[in-house]
């Protein structure tokens, strides 16, 4: 059956909203890490659809986790990610995002300026550009050049 979801981002936590075609009624699932503000969400179509939540925390700074059953359960992506003196490439709004390739990229932006990137949705990180600007957007296309 298909249906309408919302991903939701909060300083308090993330939510997903399900409503059916007519979006009339909606049930609200979360929030999820509660405490944590979560700055964007992005879901992958498929079997099992996946959805990637980055967000960051006062007190444990910033994290990327992954879900395959829309936010029953969650897993921590870290494997290459920063994680000593992580407070200074803080996850910024709207600086993740997806290429959609069949083995998934997914890429991240910091505040220190650094993009992230996972050729495998997730699994291992690769440092791909050091020392730009803040990144405050990210957006992945493919198209022929």
């Amino acid at each position: 059956m298909k249906q309408v979801m919302l991903m939701i981002g909060t300083r308090k936590g993330g939510f997903l909203a399900f409503s059916n075609l007519s979006r009339k009624k909606w049930e609200l699932k979360g929030p999820f890490f509660k405490g944590v503000e979560v700055n964007h969400l992005n879901l992958i179509p498929g079997s099992p659809p996946t959805i990637y939540v980055a967000g960051k925390s006062a007190w444990w700074g910033p994290n990327l986790q992954i879900s395959r059953d829309f936010g029953d359960t969650w897993e921590a992506l870290t494997n290459g990610l920063p994680q000593i003196n992580a407070f200074q490439n803080i996850l910024l709004r709207a600086a993740m995002t997806t290429d959609l390739l069949d083995s998934l990229g997914v890429y991240v932006g910091t505040q220190g300026g650094q993009i992230l990137a996972s050729r495998d949705a997730g699994d291992h990180w690769t440092l791909l550009f050091n020392w730009l600007p803040p990144v405050y957007s990210l957006e992945a296309a493919i198209i022929e050049r």
